[in-house]
């Protein structure tokens, strides 16, 4: 660790500047004192040749005559010898590499190589006096006005004397210099940059020992003053900070306390609030629950339910669930037949606002059930006209909330006899159809908008489907679609968009609910309220199919008559083998057509009844007893049997003409124009709907 101080660092450095500055100088000055001197002597020295002028300071002249010089001219002391010429004087010291004297060069090499040619050109010449202490002389080759080459010879010691004064005057100087460097510097630094670091240093010292009090001087505006300000001011903010920490730090305890009690107080309001919301919650639900319920009961059809409302609260000592989704179940009269009603709903909004539309139609709902049961005449209806009034009251009920309040549904019908599937589906997930392991959808369109939707013109429509022993239904709301995923590559959250995904859960799983729920939590998360529902049809009453020998025979006999074109005949062993109790499909489905053809339409509306009551789903039969009926007379009925199956084929073209014919007869002419406006739509070209909206328009 280099230990010095920062003084004799700056100093050190300062002495070794100068020094080579002044070196630098002497480099300079020196060489041009010596050229000086030299150009003064070689003037002295032709002042002396030319103009017989001699200078006090030339020792001697001697003039060249031949390959010598002869002295004309010295100082009284001075004993040197005539000097030789340069070539002649040297030739003896050129040597071999051997050390013998070399003798061959000629003496026109030697005067090249030293320049005798030209004596005049010759600077400055060096001699010795051997005889007298080894005496030396600076000596110059002149040439004269008489043409003859003189040297001019001056005192060695004169011009050592010459340079030595200048040395001497750069060696004071240098000395001045250095002493001025090492005292006056210090002092210099100590002033401007010692003391002011010393001043600083010691104020941070101050500061670290807890001292912030302390303020320092600025005596000079330059960097250290511009850092010495910096410092007071660091130090009034650290000062003025600990001065106000202090004061934060005195006040905290009772800043904590009113803290605390406030928030005390917020949280004491907050809960007050969650547990009103939570009561109004349960409240609430305690509402829904009895409407909520699987009150269906039947050997031959079972139903099952699973709700799990995303809104979970405790009130109090009570967990429970609340939510916009519902299911409900019940048994049924209709015509005198067993009916398993069920209805699955989703109320728009979350929470309180779903829980809300949830109660409204479980509320009404409930009131449409308890007046079937009560009312004989509510009974009487069909199932069709049953499911239509039902949504036409709902609709009633949701639009009052003037779109605030939506709610998509599902309700149905099944008919316990015969495993018909009655249903209308108002924007509600597809009904799946469960058969032999593989799940479908028993829809593939959308005819009505959730309850509650105004101004959207919908025709009503029933859709029917003939269930199988050992068939399940499944649906449910679109909570169990709406399933959400994290996308592995971006991370964002994906919801499904696959609605056929549900099929592969329900096969996965063999419809069993509760494996349904956990296999979509298990995959991803649920958004919304989900709730399901399964009907099975468990079995089925056993229609007899085989006959006696007699029966046989009966049947034998009557497809000859058929064939033979006996149709009274035919017609007649029909009507027997009926009343006999033989009322196979077959033979009800011919005596039907046989009648038809003959024109007894009594006996056709008879059997037709009588099929419909095993096979209600075929609407062929429908139109069969609505003609029947009408050319008989029973107009009421004939428009009851074409209304039923208006309302699950309203493009059943020879039906819309009949039910116009019908409302014609029964002077219902509001009604006959709205169906003839529909059988226009259809087939606008067809003669038998002009007939009829020129009669309509006669009346």
């Amino acid at each position: 660790i280099d230990r010095s101080t920062f003084m004799v660092k700056i100093v050190g450095v300062s002495v070794l500047l100068m020094l080579v500055l002044f070196l630098s100088i002497a480099m300079f000055i020196i060489p041009r004192q010596d050229k000086y001197i030299s150009t003064l002597q070689k003037n002295h020295a032709r002042t002396a040749v030319r103009a017989h002028q001699i200078h006090h300071s030339i020792q001697y002249i001697a003039r060249k005559e031949g390959n010598s010089f002869n002295i004309t001219y010295k100082l009284p002391g001075v004993t040197i010898d005539p000097p030789k010429l340069l070539p002649n004087s040297i030739t003896c010291h050129i040597r071999d590499a051997q050390g013998h004297i070399e003798k061959n060069l000629s003496p026109e090499k030697m005067q090249h190589l030293t320049g005798a040619d030209h004596p005049d050109k010759l600077g400055r010449i060096w001699r010795c006096d051997a005889k007298e202490d080894h005496k030396y002389y600076l000596a110059y080759h002149i040439k004269g006005l008489d043409g003859n080459m003189y040297e001019v010879g001056f005192r060695y010691l004169e011009y050592r004397e010459a340079i030595n004064e200048v040395s001497e005057y750069l060696a004071y100087l240098a000395i001045l210099i250095i002493l001025a460097t090492v005292i006056g510097l210090p002092f210099f630094f100590k002033v401007s940059l010692v003391e002011p670091l010393d001043s600083l240093l010691q104020g941070l010292e101050e500061v670290n020992r807890g001292n912030l009090e302390v303020e320092l001087d600025v005596q000079i505006q330059d960097e250290i003053g511009f850092l010495t300000q910096s410092f007071n001011s660091m130090v009034s903010s650290i000062r003025t900070a600990q001065a106000q920490l202090k004061e934060y730090a005195e006040e905290l305890e009772e800043k904590v306390k009113e803290r605390t009690k406030e928030l005390a107080q917020t949280l004491e309001q907050v809960q007050a609030l969650k547990k009103q919301q939570d009561g109004d919650y349960y409240l609430t639900q305690l509402l829904i629950a009895p409407l909520g319920k699987n009150a269906a009961n039947d050997d031959h059809v079972s139903v099952d339910f699973l709700v799990k409302q995303k809104k979970s609260f405790k009130f109090r000592k009570w967990d429970a669930e609340l939510g916009g989704d519902i299911c409900i179940s019940h048994n049924i009269e209709l015509m005198g037949k067993k009916y398993i009603l069920f209805l699955n709903g989703d109320a728009m909004g979350k929470s309180m606002q779903g829980a809300g539309g949830a109660l409204v139609l479980g509320a009404v709902f409930q009131s449409i059930v308890e007046r079937t049961r009560l009312s004989n005449e509510i009974k009487s209806r069909s199932p069709e006209r049953w499911l239509k009034n039902t949504y036409q009251e709902l609709q009633k009920v949701f639009e009052t909330f003037d779109g605030s309040m939506l709610v998509s549904v599902i309700i149905g019908l099944v008919e316990v006899d015969t495993g018909l599937l009655y249903w209308f589906n108002a924007e509600h997930p597809w009904l799946i159809l469960y058969r032999d392991g593989v799940a479908q959808f028993l829809e593939d369109d959308l005819h009505l908008r959730k309850l509650g939707t105004k101004g959207l013109p919908s025709i009503f429509t029933v859709k029917t489907f003939r269930l199988l022993e050992g068939d399940i239904v499944f649906g449910g709301s679109d909570g169990k679609d709406d399933t959400a995923t994290i996308d592995e590559e971006t991370g964002e959250r994906v919801i499904n968009e696959d609605e056929t995904k549900i099929l592969k859960v329900v096969e996965k799983t063999d419809c069993n609910l509760q494996a349904i729920f956990e296999a979509l939590q298990e995959e991803e998360e649920l958004t919304d309220d989900i709730s399901m529902f399964r009907i099975e049809i468990k079995s089925l009453p056993k229609e007899e199919d085989k006959l006696d020998e007699k029966g046989k025979e009966k049947l034998k006999k009557l497809r000859i008559l058929i064939r033979e074109n006996m149709l009274e005949d035919a017609l007649i062993l029909a009507g027997k083998m009926i009343e006999d109790g033989i009322e196979q499909e077959s033979i009800l489905k011919q005596a039907t057509k046989l009648a038809l053809k003959l024109k007894h339409y009594s006996e056709a509306l008879k059997f037709a009844n009588l099929y419909l009551k095993y096979h209600p789903e075929q609407d062929d039969f429908l139109f069969y007893a609505s003609y029947s009926a009408k050319m008989i007379g029973k107009w009421q009925l004939a428009a009851d049997y074409g209304e039923r199956l208006a309302l699950r084929n309203p493009l059943y073209i020879k039906n819309l003409i009949n039910l116009v014919d019908i409302y014609l007869m029964l002077k219902v002419y509001g009604r006959a124009q709205e169906i003839l406006e529909q059988a226009k739509q259809i087939e606008p070209d067809n003669p038998s709907i002009e007939k009829l909206e020129k009669k309509l328009k006669s009346q």
